[in-house]
Parts: C-alpha cells; structure tokens; sequence
C-alpha cells in the first residue's frame, strides 16, 4: 500500500482518520461509536455521517443513531449504562 498524504486542512484529516478506521473496525460492528464521535466532538450532522435513503436490500435507513438498551440490561440491578438516545 502506498503511504497516506496529508489532505491539507483539519476536517479533511479528521475525514481521512474516520475513513480508514471504518475499513479496520466495520467487520467488528465497533463503528457506531466512531459515527455518533463525529456529531458529538466534530459537529457534523446525523445526515452526512449515518446512511439515508434506500437501503440496497430494501427498504430504507431509519433514523436511529444508536442501540437501544436491552430488556435483560434493564432488568439487571447493577445496570448503571447511559440511556442519553442523542446522537
């Protein structure tokens, strides 16, 4: 592979860097929290980080940015997990 070079300004690298993490971390389903990063910490919009439209195999995106928690995680007494559903 050749080397990577410098886009030449900070929202080009910060694209760059988030671009081929997502080629290392997509199979391992860890992306989600690299997305909602980008809305958070960058100030990016839901639209130009999480897919819209069609969906290749039917249907379309919805406009879920995150997991919702799980009834067996609610049921357990030790559960102290986030429940912020923002981006």
């Amino acid at each position: 592979m050749t080397q990577l070079t410098d886009p030449g300004s900070e929202a080009a690298r910060v694209n760059l860097h988030f671009r081929e993490k997502a080629f290392w971390t997509f199979s391992r389903g860890q992306r989600l929290g690299d997305m909602r990063r980008l809305i958070r910490q960058y100030g990016r919009t839901e639209a130009t980080v999480f897919p819209q439209g069609l969906h290749f195999k039917g249907g379309s995106y919805g406009k879920d940015v995150n997991l919702p928690i799980t009834q067996p995680e609610e049921n357990n007494p030790l559960f102290k997990g986030c429940t912020d559903r923002n981006p």
